[in-house]
């Protein structure tokens, strides 16, 4: 059996489906089952058509799948697997891998908050970002002003925002403000870069003057009033005294109700969060008002918690606050568990301060359940509201309240807490207990439940055994179609592996189920008669562990030691490690408990990873032989050689020259090796293309292109060219005799057993890089220098003495400079 797949790459986009048609070969020489699934994705993305198909010898069937991925599908590449299973022998399986490719899915909102603000000299804005799409992004911010009035900053300045995410940077807008007159409206523009198209939001800050037309008629009044006083002064000082005008007053009349307009140039924050006070559960849709501690009557603002129970103020003024929250249904409280304003917790909020931990826990008006048990005699059962043990991690139920049946079988519960969940249980003696889930809602009133009660006076009991003896901790679940009943087999004392399932109806035809971890799940039918109290039953249940084993190899290399193996159903994970030595790339994992289905992965550094299903059980033998798996390799690797040319142009191999790589990414940086000479290697490369930049001191750096391949071997080889070298000659001056001509030029002769010092520049007249001596015939050479670089080049006689003479010298890479002659005057 084979999978022929036409294509290795898949294009998912979000949200839409994509098909990919396959074979299913079948290789044998008879007719087969096959089952075909994905392995690697959620089954809920995934339709395989047909998923299961039957085969004639030598023959193929088309499959098609379609796979269709959320919208929150992350951008990238994964790998999944095709799988074709043999249905008569699970052990016999084909499987291939498929690169899904998801391309980048942008959706993101811009918001601005608030959007518009009466202010003075500066607004603060919230400039929201919404990440809706499959790929983080990073932005950048800028305002525009058409008026080009106004400066914003913002804090921070860009913003990492992942998939699902939201974030906020803090926008502080500042303008001129009018002196006098009618206010400045001041549109900016927030525009958020970084995507593929700008995303642009609106701001207003609407800025008073300084000087209003009130505030102007005022100060009139003010000189008014004080020329008054001036004529008056003489004759009513006292009254005037009595009458003068309070400056705070005035001051407060001129700046109107400045303070509190717009929003606060530094705002503080209070959040917090409302939870039921009866299951700690978040409580959405609750009215929260902020009011002044000092004001009772009106609240400042409101706001409403969001789905998970929190709620937000922003933009406050600095100042003391009382909160109350009200909820339908729900007690009224102020915080802190306050019942008045008056005995409410103040919160005091600082200038930019955010005040957390503002949390309150609502007590929903009490509940009611009612409702009629119907059956032969519901006259005197039992009915009990609990909330379940399993829910609060105990051995019992914990009881709520109960009521006693009428001879109607109508029954009604009052007081009940809410909102919660609970369990309703109805119960009489001879009677199979009956229980019904019941969440009530704050304040709810739950009416018209119906519940049967069914004759419960019969049982079933026995043993469950494993081939080694009695087995404990079987789960043991009876029903006759319309409810069941559950017990466990004992695990301890003299009665292991015994079990009595109580209270059942009967007469009834039951089904009982034994379940137990590790083995293969057994049924049996029982019929009870009326009041029949069976004994005696015993099952035996077949199970215990089993083993996964095989070998590993690698694609045209042979087997592969060193791969990790993991079998995992899911609860119970196993690894191992292929050997090495010996049976190199065999693998064993015992103890899998059985029956069980396992996912079996198969990896290793630099190889791809491969994933097959193995299934277990144990009716078919005790384990699963001959799971093998043939990897590829992940990576591949690039080696080369470094050549330099000598001084007579001959390329030969150079050690110590610097070889960085990088695709952008990733980088690596290594030395050519001086043995053997010249040679670099890079290995464990992922695929795709890379940069090599190579340096040697003196010489021009090269850089070559080369493409990585899965599993392959690149050849990177280079030639750098000749370092950069100095020569010339030290010239002494010979004076012309005293009877010469008086235009004749002094003689230049080579200087021999000179000292020669060279120093970079910026280091002159402090390290010398390199000192010789001139030869016979005057000359000096410096080879192997640096460049690009600046130089100066020092004489001195005799060698090590101060010097005499000096040249400055600019050299390029590669480049050998000749001629470069220094004359000294010894006299």
């Amino acid at each position: 059996m084979r999978l022929s797949v036409p294509v290795n790459r898949l294009e998912v986009v979000p949200g839409q489906p994509v098909s990919l048609a396959f074979e299913v070969v079948n290789t044998d020489d008879v007719i087969i089952g096959v089952d075909v699934r994905v392995l690697g994705l959620d089954p809920d993305w995934v339709d395989v058509q047909p998923a299961s198909l039957s085969l004639f010898p030598a023959s193929a069937a088309m499959v098609t799948l379609v796979v269709t991925v959320p919208l929150d599908f992350p951008a990238g590449e994964r790998r999944v697997a095709l799988q074709a299973t043999s249905q008569a022998d699970p052990s016999r399986f084909a499987i291939t891998e498929i690169e899904l490719v998801a391309p980048v899915q942008e959706r993101v909102r811009l918001a601005v908050e608030p959007e518009s603000q009466t202010v003075g000299g500066k607004a603060t804005y919230a400039v929201v970002v919404e990440n809706t799409g499959n790929a983080p992004l990073r932005l950048g911010f800028e305002a525009i002003d058409p008026e080009l009035k106004v400066t914003t900053e913002f804090s921070p300045p860009h913003l990492e925002v992942p998939p699902g995410e939201r974030a906020d940077t803090r926008a502080v807008v500042r303008g001129p403000r009018p002196w006098f007159g009618t206010a400045a409206a001041r549109v900016v523009t927030f525009r958020a870069l970084g995507t593929t198209e700008p995303l642009e939001a609106l701001g207003v800050m609407i800025q008073r003057p300084r000087l209003s037309r009130g505030s102007l008629s005022l100060i009139g009044l003010a000189l008014a009033v004080t020329v008054f006083a001036v004529v008056l002064t003489s004759s009513l000082r006292d009254v005037v005294d009595v009458a003068r005008v309070d400056e705070r007053l005035l001051l407060q009349a001129i700046d109107g109700d400045r303070d509190r307009a717009g929003v606060p140039a530094n705002p503080a924050t209070i959040i917090g969060t409302v939870t039921s006070l009866s299951s700690g559960e978040p409580v959405p849709g609750v009215t929260v008002q902020l009011y002044d501690a000092g004001d009772p009557n009106v609240a400042l603002t409101t706001a409403a918690t969001g789905d998970d129970g929190s709620y937000r103020f922003p933009t406050l003024a600095e100042g003391d606050y009382k909160l109350r929250f009200l909820g339908a249904g729900f007690t009224e409280v102020w915080f802190r568990a306050a019942s008045t304003f008056e005995d409410a917790t103040t919160v005091s909020a600082a200038e930019g301060a955010t005040v957390g931990g503002v949390d309150v826990s609502l007590g929903g008006r009490p509940g009611s359940v009612s409702g009629t048990v119907l059956g032969i005699d519901p006259s005197g059962a039992t009915v009990t509201l609990v909330v379940p043990a399993l829910e609060l991690g105990s051995d019992s139920d914990a009881v709520v309240t109960s009521a006693i049946v009428d001879p109607t079988g109508a029954f009604q519960l009052t007081g009940v807490p809410t909102p919660r969940a609970y369990q309703l249980v109805v119960s009489k003696p001879g009677f199979a207990t009956e229980r019904r889930d019941v969440v009530l809602a704050a304040a709810e009133e739950r009416a018209g439940i119906e519940i049967v009660l069914r004759q419960g006076d019969g049982s079933i009991a026995g043993r469950v055994l494993d081939a080694n003896g009695p087995l404990g901790g079987v789960t043991i679940t009876a029903t006759d179609g319309v409810s069941s009943s559950s017990t466990i087999s004992l695990t301890t004392g003299d009665e292991v592996g015994a079990f009595t399932v109580r209270d059942l109806a009967t007469p009834a035809t039951y089904t009982l189920t034994f379940a137990a971890e590790g083995y293969v799940t057994q049924t049996l039918t029982v019929n009870l008669g009326l009041a029949e109290n069976r004994e005696s039953v015993v099952v035996v249940l077949a199970g215990g562990t089993g083993f996964i084993q095989g070998e590993v190899s690698i694609v045209d290399d042979g087997p592969a030691g060193g791969v990790t193996v993991t079998a995992s159903d899911g609860e119970f994970t196993r690894s191992t490690v292929t050997l090495s030595q010996g049976s190199v790339g065999s693998y064993l994992l015992r103890g899998l408990p059985t029956p069980g289905t396992y996912t079996v992965t198969f990896s290793r550094p630099g190889l791809a990873s491969l994933t097959t299903s193995v299934v277990l059980d144990p009716t078919a033998g005790t384990g699963a032989r001959g799971v093998d798996a043939t990897l590829s390799r992940a990576t591949g690797n690039i080696a080369g050689t470094v050549q330099g040319l000598d001084t007579n142009g001959v390329a030969q191999p150079v050690g110590g020259a610097q070889v960085v790589l990088t695709d952008g990414a990733l980088t690596r940086t290594t030395v050519s090796a001086n043995t053997p000479p010249g040679a670099f290697r890079f290995d464990d490369l992922p695929p795709g293309a890379y940069t090599l930049t190579f340096t040697r001191d003196g010489s021009t750096p090269r850089t070559v292109l080369a493409t990585v391949t899965a599993g392959t071997d690149t050849a990177v080889d280079v030639v750098l060219e000749r370092r950069a070298s100095i020569t010339g000659r030290v010239l002494q001056v010979i004076p012309p005799p005293e009877d010469a001509p008086p235009d004749t030029p002094p003689e230049l002769v080579p200087l021999a057993g000179a000292g020669v010092r060279i120093y970079r520049l910026v280091d002159f007249p402090g390290a010398v890089l390199v000192e010789t001596t001139t030869g016979a015939d005057g000359t000096y050479e410096f080879p192997s220098l640096n460049a690009p670089e600046t130089y100066i080049i020092e004489v001195s006689v005799p060698p090590g003495s101060p010097g005499l003479a000096s040249r400055n010298v600019v050299i390029a890479a590669g480049q050998q400079l000749t001629g470069i002659d220094i004359e000294v005057d010894l006299q």
